[in-house]
């Protein structure tokens, strides 16, 4: 991400925990930049992950200068470049979450999570990051938004939001679903 922003966000969360909060909502999450230093992070990634023979191999890197973000669809690095904007989503609400712990060492962060009611909506925002594998360490709570309410939809059909509930639980967070459009 932008250095101005990351700054930006935790000089917000260090002034958020010498208030005395144990935590800060983190809204509309998004690791999807394309700057120069997101490109330089992507290669330190893939040299992490993958040996120089494998970058070229694998994906035809020479050095870390011919390394570029994933757009092939089903390619093996859009997969690589998908997982690491949810490593380096996660790795930032672990500094947010740090910089809250400076003044409460109890300071958690709660991010707004993707929707899972469709598959279509949770499928959508894996190009932005939002994989909890990668991103629940620092997060006690993860938010779900969604469009559904529960109840019956069908003669046959149930709709609930245990998904969401596993979902986390499964990945070592807690959740909590908003569902828009509950009007009884």
């Amino acid at each position: 991400g932008h250095p101005a922003w990351r700054r930006f966000l935790l000089t917000c969360a260090d002034l958020v925990g010498q208030c005395g909060y144990d935590g800060t909502f983190l809204d509309v999450n998004a690791y999807a930049g394309t700057l120069e230093e997101d490109r330089v992070a992507f290669a330190r990634y893939l040299r992490e992950r993958y040996t120089s023979d494998q970058m070229g191999d694998l994906f035809g890197f020479g050095d870390d200068g011919d390394v570029r973000f994933g757009e092939e669809s089903g390619s093996l690095l859009l997969a690589e470049t998908f997982r690491f904007r949810s490593v380096m989503m996660g790795r930032l609400f672990a500094e947010i979450r740090d910089a809250g712990r400076v003044h409460n060492p109890d300071f958690w962060v709660y991010p707004n999570n993707t929707p899972l009611c469709t598959i279509e909506a949770h499928y959508s925002r894996r190009n932005v990051g939002h994989h909890l594998a990668y991103l629940h360490e620092p997060c006690q709570y993860v938010m779900f938004e969604d469009m559904q309410q529960p109840g019956r939809f069908g003669a046959d059909r149930i709709g609930d939001h245990i998904l969401h509930y596993r979902y986390a639980l499964a990945h070592g967070a807690r959740s909590a679903v908003l569902p828009y459009h509950a009007n009884d």
